[in-house]
């Protein structure tokens, strides 16, 4: 049978056997002493029962994280300098635009000094460019003036060419006709020369004044060019004033948006950097803690299951025995991978309005997939078998939606345990759903029997272990057909 844990009320059935040998060496070896008993039974435990109920089941993924708050913004310095005041602790309430420290200003007043300055020479030189360019333009409308003039005058010049040219040949053909002397030949022919004379210089102060124009106009663009760059200069030196009153009012450190402080890391006095890879936070603010968000890893066999909207239940170590409870508000698609194993962050919005959760606790609970009321057995009694019971297939069981084959017990009228096949469900780990079978709710199954509560504890005094027939006896030992070998340890 190889019972085990009869005890000593286990009855001698026969005399001892005389022990070979070998065997009082092993006894010597460990310090037990052996009995050996024939045939009898030392009876058997009392069946434990349970009924069978509707209730409910829960199919829950085990999710643990960190809560944390909502909307909590990080508040930091955007320029370097020395604190004069901080104006807010752990826990103070601010409102958007709440000035909570101030850097001090000194340096900054004097950029902004500076650039000031520097933007009204600037100023100055745009009125200095822009009179350069009126002066261009003067000598410009000057030199076209005396051009229009010397070539009304290259115009009369020609015509007085023309003229004593003509005079000239008037002259020759009397002189030829001897109505008029030499001397008026000679006078036409100075006239002639004379114009000519006056045609060239005229033409000369012509090109003499096209080019200074041409200079003048040259001068113009340059002119008009410094009042370019002397009103991007002026552009350039505003953006610096601009940025100076900016970095100057950056000493004032303002909260971003209403909440609340919940980490305070400077104190005035102390040195702050901008600007750098892990520049300086000041304070940590909470938007609401009446709202939180638990922040949760789910394996990637189990992600799928996971949907928006589902409830979760958790607990905190700060308040034993009370359960809170939130609901999935989103599923990251990031995966992250460490030591090859492979998660995603699901988020839980959780109300907080009695503000009893705190940033920062640890929360251990479970994302509940389904809940339904069902017909139920106990898992204790689906692994209750008397000795000899048979394993109960899918063919043998009365199957239904897809469940498992299952079995459990019941007592008969003679109070002896009776096999029914059932097709189970869904597992909460404590109960079963029974999908099909002959059971009915308030009937009694077996899920035990006493000796299987029997304390864990080291027992005390003499033990026994009981080798029965057809049971291989312990080595070295021998003992007749139907006789029990009881073995005692200690006592």
């Amino acid at each position: 049978m190889g019972l085990v844990g009869r005890m000593v009320r286990l009855r001698w059935l026969q005399t001892r056997w005389r022990w070979t040998a070998a065997g009082l060496a092993l006894v010597a070896g460990a310090g037990a002493m052996w009995a050996i008993t024939r045939g009898g039974d030392a009876g058997s435990a009392a069946l434990r029962t349970a009924t069978i109920d509707r209730g409910s089941i829960v199919t829950a993924i085990p999710a643990s994280g960190a809560i944390q708050a909502i909307g909590s913004v990080n508040i930091m310095t955007q320029v370097s300098g020395q604190l004069t005041e901080v104006n807010v602790d752990y826990n103070t309430p601010v409102t958007a635009g709440m000035v909570v420290a101030r850097l001090d200003p000194e340096l900054f007043q004097s950029r902004l000094n500076s650039a000031e300055a520097d933007l009204v020479m600037a100023r100055a030189g745009l009125v200095s460019a822009e009179a350069a360019v009126d002066r261009a333009r003067t000598d410009i409308r000057s030199s076209e003036a005396s051009l229009t003039a010397n070539r009304a005058q290259l115009a009369n010049a020609q015509l007085a060419l023309e003229q004593a040219q003509r005079d000239l040949d008037r002259a020759a053909e009397l002189f030829s006709r001897n109505v008029v002397t030499q001397v008026a030949v000679r006078d036409a022919e100075t006239k002639v020369n004379q114009a000519r004379t006056q045609i060239e210089q005229t033409t000369a102060n012509i090109n003499g004044q096209i080019a200074s124009l041409d200079g003048r106009r040259s001068s113009l663009i340059i002119a008009e060019a410094g009042v370019t760059s002397a009103r991007a200069t002026i552009q350039q030196k505003q953006a610096s004033v601009t940025e100076a009153k900016t970095e100057l009012e950056r000493t004032v450190i303002k909260a971003p948006a209403d909440g609340v402080i919940i980490a305070r890391n400077v104190e005035a006095g102390q040195s702050v950097i901008a600007g750098t890879n892990q520049p300086t936070i000041l304070f940590s603010t909470a938007r609401d803690l009446a709202q939180m968000e638990l922040l949760v890893s789910v394996d990637e066999s189990d992600i799928a299951k996971v949907q928006v909207g589902q409830p979760v239940m958790f607990t905190v170590s700060s308040y034993p025995g009370r359960n809170f409870a939130g609901r999935v508000a989103q599923v990251r698609l990031a995966a992250k991978t460490v030591q090859n194993v492979t998660t995603y962050q699901v988020v839980v919005a959780i109300n907080n309005s009695d503000l009893a959760l705190l940033p920062g606790m640890t929360a251990s609970g479970s994302i509940v997939l389904a809940q339904r009321d069902v017909l139920r057995v106990p898992n204790t009694a689906l692994r209750y078998a008397p000795a000899g019971a048979v394993t109960v297939t899918n063919a043998q069981a009365p199957m239904q939606n897809g469940g498992r084959a299952g079995r459990v017990f019941v007592e008969d009228e003679a109070g002896k345990p009776q096999m029914v096949a059932i097709a189970i469900g869904v597992t909460d780990g404590r109960f079963t759903e029974v999908l099909a079978g002959n059971l009915t709710p308030g009937q009694k199954i077996i899920t035990g029997t006493t000796a299987d509560v029997a304390a864990p504890a080291a027992p005390q005094g003499p033990q026994f272990q009981v080798f029965g027939p057809g049971d291989a006896p312990p080595p070295g030992f021998q003992a007749p057909p139907g006789a029990q070998v009881q073995i005692r340890i200690g006592g």
